[in-house]
């Protein structure tokens, strides 16, 4: 449960949650309105959503990658309350701030149990298969992830919390090297190099930086 949380979500992912929510959030502002007798405007509940919700889920997605649980979820709080008093006049500045407080626990309690859940379990990232993820020759490429590494193999990607630095040291007499900031590859996986991408023997294409490119020759 806990690794699954732990997994920072892709752009597109958070997107589609980002809009998943403005719809229930929307639907949940219109109808309390309704079920009070007045009416509310369909975009003033969008709004709503997007200054009291939203930052929520935008703080955790950031608490994953850089950590510093407390600080994010203070600053998301202030954040927040800078929109509302901005975009809606006359709010009640006290009841806003404790209104917001259930979030801002809620989130930094959250993202200090995962940090406490990896670190009970810390990856060894030594050049042993046993102690890997996945086994070196099941590694097709391997991408950072703010705190985290993501193993791209045959499956699904696996994530670990460790830096890409201490990944390519262990990984480096295995044939992995670095193509970009972000990225090693699994040389025995590269079927050719284009002119700014590496393609793998998958068919995927990884991005190359100019840098790196000598590590790909013999």
């Amino acid at each position: 449960m806990l690794d699954t949380l732990a997994r920072p979500l892709s752009a597109t992912r958070i997107a589609q949650i980002t809009l998943a929510l403005l719809c229930v959030t929307t639907a949940y502002c219109l109808a309390y309105a309704a079920l009070a007798g007045r009416s509310e405007p369909p975009l003033e509940a969008v709004v709503w959503g997007l200054v009291n919700v939203i930052p929520w889920l935008l703080a955790f997605e950031i608490g994953k990658r850089i950590g510093a649980p407390v600080a994010v979820s203070v600053g998301t709080l202030l954040a927040s309350l800078g929109l509302q008093l901005w975009l809606f006049a006359g709010a009640d500045l006290p009841f806003e701030v404790i209104r917001r407080l259930p979030a801002a626990v809620g989130v930094a309690t959250l993202l200090l149990l995962l940090r406490r859940g990896s670190g009970a379990h810390p990856v060894r990232l030594v050049d042993d298969a046993v102690n890997l993820p996945l086994p070196p020759g099941e590694i097709a490429w391997i991408g950072a992830a703010g705190n985290y590494v993501e193993l791209h193999g045959s499956g699904r990607p696996v994530l670990h919390r460790a830096s890409l630095a201490a990944v390519e040291k262990h990984l480096s007499q295995r044939g992995f090297v670095r193509i970009h900031r972000s990225i090693l590859v699994n040389r025995a996986r590269v079927a050719r190099v284009d002119a700014g991408a590496v393609i793998l023997d998958d068919g995927s294409a990884l991005k190359v930086g100019a840098r790196y490119r000598s590590h790909l020759h013999p």
